[in-house]
């Protein structure tokens, strides 16, 4: 009797661009999950240094932004206390 001969392990381009990319996919998975894949931090604000009157540019966006996180906070409140009152109306009937 002839002995076997052993399998190839020869793969087709197409298989191994497959598992190529598979690798590739669980490779930044595992990067995002372990926090790897994070953007640097960018201003918020970007404003040339040569721009004159750069300071007071800034704090005049601040103003504006603190304005608009308040002007939200005080909207959030007015809608939970609408809410409130509503839950209590139902608890009523």
């Amino acid at each position: 009797m002839v002995a076997k001969k052993r399998m190839s392990k020869k793969k087709s381009i197409t298989l191994k661009r497959k598992i190529g990319q598979a690798q590739g996919k669980h490779r930044s998975k595992a990067n995002k999950a372990a926090g790897l894949m994070r953007r640097p931090p960018t201003e918020k604000f970007q404003i040339p240094n040569d721009c004159p009157f750069k300071e007071e540019m800034l704090q005049a966006m601040l103003a504006q932004q603190k304005a608009a996180e308040e002007e939200k906070e005080r909207k959030r409140k007015l809608a939970q206390k609408r809410d409130r009152k509503a839950q209590a109306a139902k608890r009523a009937q």
